[in-house]
């Protein structure tokens, strides 16, 4: 399944106050208009207040200005993020705004990265600069609807925060009351003006508010566009979250107890460097990296050494009678060994589609490549993207640790399904570099495999 979003216009990327003045009376500009607060809430203070915004609301220009800090001061607030993968580009409606409210009634933004479990019908929801989870909600109770961005500024409007479930511990003591776009963590104070002004303006003056500079930093030329057309890397993100978002609504990792270093997540690293990524692929010695095969010609071998480690080959799969297959290495064309499967109106898959039964007693004539591995098992191509969630019980019981799933490969490299899908040998290894854990891959080299040999595919 597709999660599909019930609005586009909670993708696009939207004008901020500045460009709405004309449509909005009391929440206004920092040139020329402003908004009075109450003296009566002034005089009387019902809400346990937060003294740092109370101060900083001395200024009544404060929600006009509060983002002009210096870079010491950035660097200093960055420093209290713990930033797991800085380089990793994401698109922008994959970012949302979580708001969440201590025992004192006071606001905080959690800026959180989202993605589907497909599996379990569950948005799920983690702290976009640690990679920790944070909670869930089912898809059928997500809506993203912004409505009139007017009035929402970002805001999901039909959201039942009552609905969000799994909740971290990392949470205990607060409350989640709002879910909104990456946009929201900007606008929330346009949303709020007058609460605000109502709960902590120390002043009988005219206040100001806007958000202009700070959607521009975000979105730079690029307002108009939809979420999905624009990405940015993790630590542009993280940068924009300390200077767009008043200081008193921040909070930091530390605060929240939450760490970029916990090994529970070390299954679900999908994002490398390009050095990093070049590394890897030039041990793989691809040959004919522009041939487009189809995913349905592509199989997963799962091979064990000599001392009982998994690793994941991906081979080339060719027959006359889809019965018996000469594999072959996808990335080298080398030779692998003749595939059997027997009656084929009897195989059985699993949910990620290993065949099952199937083991190297279905092979013969294997290369010597292979002397030094066992054939454990056999698996479509996807398999490969599966393998480590079919199989988790077997790492965690392996290293002790209860490694956590946060989505499955699968969806990354296969969006809209695998159906009728081709991709070239150059797509087939990036992903393999990506989305297999490094430590399951084998090189040319670990196969004794060169690229000196002429080889013709039988």
């Amino acid at each position: 399944m597709k999660l599909q979003r019930n609005n586009k216009y909670a993708r696009r990327i939207t004008a901020g106050l500045g460009a709405l003045v004309a449509s909005l009376g009391i929440l206004t500009g920092c040139n020329n208009s402003s908004v009075f607060p109450s003296k009566d809430t002034i005089v009387i203070e019902t809400i346990n207040s937060n003294d740092h915004l109370k101060e900083s609301l001395n200024d009544p220009d404060y929600f006009s200005n509060y983002f002009n800090i210096s870079e010491d001061e950035l660097q200093n607030r960055l420093n209290g993020i713990d930033i797991k993968n800085s380089n990793e580009t994401i698109s922008l409606d994959k970012v949302g705004t979580l708001v969440i409210k201590n025992n004192k009634e006071e606001y905080k933004i959690i800026q959180t990265g989202e993605y589907s479990d497909f599996e379990n019908s569950k948005l799920v929801l983690y702290d976009l600069f640690t990679e920790e989870i944070i909670c869930s909600i089912n898809t059928s109770d997500m809506d993203y609807s912004i409505g009139d961005f007017d009035v929402s500024h970002g805001k999901y409007e039909n959201i039942d925060t009552n609905k969000f479930t799994d909740i971290s511990s990392n949470l205990d003591g607060y409350e989640i009351v709002e879910y909104g776009t990456v946009q929201y963590a900007i606008e929330f104070i346009v949303k709020h003006f007058n609460e605000l002004l109502s709960n902590y303006a120390p002043l009988d003056a005219y206040y100001t508010v806007d958000t202009v500079d700070q959607n521009n930093y975000l979105v730079k030329d690029e307002m108009g566009k939809y979420y999905e057309e624009i990405s940015r890397t993790i630590y542009e993100l993280a940068e924009n979250y300390v200077r767009n978002i008043p200081y008193e609504f921040q909070i930091s990792s530390k605060d929240l107890n939450l760490s970029s270093n916990k090994l529970e997540y070390k299954y679900n690293v999908y994002s490398i460097s390009e050095e990093e990524k070049q590394k890897r692929l030039s041990k793989l010695e691809i040959i004919a990296s522009k041939e487009v095969i189809d995913v349905s010609e592509v199989l997963t071998l799962v091979l064990e050494n000599s001392n009982s480690e998994p690793k994941i080959l991906l081979a080339y799969a060719q027959s006359q009678d889809g019965i018996n297959f000469k594999l072959y290495d996808l990335f080298t064309n080398e030779f692998l060994c003749d595939f059997n499967v027997g009656n084929k109106d009897n195989i059985q898959f699993s949910k990620n589609d290993r065949l099952i039964g199937y083991d190297e007693s279905d092979c013969s004539n294997k290369s010597e490549l292979l002397d030094n591995y066992y054939i454990k098992q056999i698996g479509l191509y996807d398999y490969s993207l599966s393998y480590v969630v079919e199989n988790i019980d077997y790492f965690r019981n392996r290293d002790g640790i209860d490694y956590k799933i946060m989505s499955d490969a699968y969806f990354n490299v296969f969006p809209n399904g695998k159906q009728g899908v081709s991709m070239s040998i150059e797509e087939y290894a990036e992903a393999y570099v990506t989305y297999t854990p490094e430590e399951l891959q084998i090189s040319s080299k670990n196969l004794k495999i060169s690229n000196d040999k002429t080889l013709i595919k039988k």
